[in-house]
């Protein structure tokens, strides 16, 4: 006699889903491990029923053009497939499980952030947000669709001011693993910064100049350093390769930065390290602080200015 199987067991072996359902084929009861002991315990006879109260994880929806980092770079939500990568909201990688049909004719809504960014989603949407009761006090993390929040009035009238309700966490910093780098990242920073655009030659202020030749040259270059008008040319090598062909220069080309000043696809995805590093290159050059307190970049190009925006 063959052992009984258990819910799961069956499901796993006979339950099939049509060819248009969002996971075609053999349906993997482990794709819902929550409802699995529940439908374990009813088979063994130790309750006769249940109730459980989630999310039916339908109707969920966002606009198709909604932008969705991947560790390949930006997607958008109509352009995920079942098996592609995003990152969660911890800024770790996770596998979309499923990629349901477009749906139409549902009530949406645009949700707007303090940042200006704007999101259109569908009033059934859930979100994780930090919910402040209208009295100021009492924040507390909840579950809302988007439909509720606007029901409820995302903003209110408090001593004078008009105050948010409703905040979303920001997310985690993406994690990923270490990439194999042509160019230093800081470096690349600095001479995306205030490089010579067609070769490895940084403008340097006088109270800067050794600062910034020290911290080049921590990164494993030899530099050099000779006067001009209004400030210092500096000059940086791989070590040995002064007055060589190649070198620095060639792997700025190759990268496709000379004469086009941008940041190249695989330092947007190296490390959080790396595009620390980075990062702290450009400030170090371009940046600055106002006030005191707000920390600013600047640029003349506006694909570097924004991919300085989604590297910060």
């Amino acid at each position: 006699m063959k052992p009984r199987l258990t819910p799961a067991e069956w499901a796993k072996t006979h339950r099939k889903y049509p060819e248009h359902a969002g996971v075609p084929g053999d349906r993997d009861p482990w794709l819902t491990p929550y409802f699995v002991p529940f439908t374990d315990a009813v088979a063994e006879g130790k309750y006769r029923r249940y109730v459980a109260a989630c999310g039916a994880q339908m109707g969920k929806a966002l606009a198709l053009d909604t932008p969705i980092a991947t560790p390949a770079g930006w997607a958008t939500m109509g352009q995920l497939r079942a098996g592609d990568t995003v990152f969660g909201s911890d800024g770790r990688p996770v596998r979309v499980i499923v990629a349901h049909p477009v749906m139409t004719d549902h009530p949406c809504f645009e949700v707007v952030f303090d940042d200006g960014e704007r999101i259109v989603a569908d009033a059934d949407h859930i979100w994780t947000v930090s919910r402040t009761e209208r009295n100021g006090r009492n924040r507390r993390t909840v579950n809302m669709t988007t439909a509720e929040m606007v029901a409820e009035g995302p903003m209110v009238e408090r001593g004078g001011k008009r105050r948010n309700l409703f905040s979303v966490p920001v997310a985690g910093a993406l994690d990923l693993p270490p990439a194999d780098l042509p160019v230093d990242p800081y470096l690349l920073g600095v001479w995306l910064g205030d490089g010579n655009a067609r070769a490895p030659r940084i403008s340097v202020g006088d109270e800067d100049l050794e600062a910034m030749r020290r911290q080049i040259e921590a990164c494993g270059y030899e530099t050099n350093a000779a006067r001009e008008r209004t400030c210092w040319r500096v000059g940086v090598f791989e070590p040995g390769m002064r007055g060589r062909r190649g070198g620095l220069n060639a792997k700025l080309t190759a990268l496709g930065v000379i004469a086009d000043k941008h940041i190249p696809a695989a330092y947007m995805r190296a490390s959080g390290s790396q595009r620390l590093a980075l990062l702290q290159g450009i400030m170090d050059t371009d940046g600055g602080v106002e006030n005191g307190t707000i920390a600013g970049f600047t640029a003349t190009g506006r694909e570097l200015a924004e991919q300085v925006r989604d590297l910060a």
